[in-house]
């Protein structure tokens, strides 16, 4: 009950049309950790108590994202003392965060910083196979013509994805923090890897330079992030 002016207003993000409904599959893998059968211990409420607290505190003076971002730590909290006896389980916390409606501020505030960074990765790549290209900004140029790293290339929804197995896997295996950190490094680092990987493939097919059909465009994203995916399993599963 002390959340509900938190969840009117996700409900409202949430059909409002301004960002896309991914939050809900944190929400619910939230709700499948806490259902799920494991170790479950009585102890201190502490940091429930207290985040629940500067939750109530912030809420006239705070933005909503930042007042829901506190609403779901103190949740956070709770699972992370019920399923795992611990003040706050970094997974539990990724995925909490991960369960609001982030992709458009993530798209404002990183959109266009990730796609410079991408260009100027890409366009690097394409020199090594021979191609003297020039990155202006997100705008790759070559032989009179021009390529732009566009939204959708930015690579937002990459990370965002990542993030979500990173802290998945966490949960599942139940990491401490600092193979969460870990974990979480390596997961950002593969997807700026691997979204210069796909900017300069898609150079090459927006050139003319390869020739393929156009759902081929789409099929190298899909198969980008299934290697960025598995990157981030291969390190999970390491001891």
């Amino acid at each position: 009950m002390a959340f509900w002016p938190i969840w009117a207003w996700y409900a409202v993000r949430m059909q409002d049309g301004s960002d896309e409904p991914w939050g809900l599959l944190g929400l619910a893998t939230l709700v499948f950790f806490l259902a799920s059968e494991g170790r479950r211990q009585e102890g201190s409420l502490l940091y429930p108590t207290l985040f629940t607290l500067a939750y109530a505190l912030g809420l006239p003076f705070l933005p909503p994202l930042l007042s829901a971002g506190l609403a779901v730590t103190a949740m956070a909290a709770t699972v992370s003392r019920v399923r795992f006896g611990m003040g706050l389980h970094p997974g539990v916390w990724g995925l909490a965060l991960l369960s609001l409606p982030l992709l458009s501020s993530l798209q404002f505030y990183l959109g266009y910083p990730l796609r410079v960074a991408t260009g100027e990765g890409a366009a690097l790549m394409v020199r090594w196979a021979g191609f003297p290209v020039e990155c202006v900004g997100t705008v790759l140029s070559w032989a009179g013509r021009t390529v732009a790293v566009d939204a959708p290339c930015s690579g937002v929804r990459m990370l965002w994805g990542a993030l979500y197995l990173t802290f998945s896997l966490a949960c599942f295996c139940d990491w401490k923090p600092r193979r969460m950190l870990a974990g979480a490094v390596f997961a950002v680092a593969a997807v700026l890897l691997g979204n210069v990987f796909r900017s300069a493939s898609l150079f090459f097919l927006e050139v003319g330079v390869l020739r393929f059909p156009a759902w081929v465009h789409q099929g190298t994203g899909l198969v980008v992030f299934a290697a960025v995916a598995a990157a981030i399993v291969w390190f999970g599963s390491r001891r």
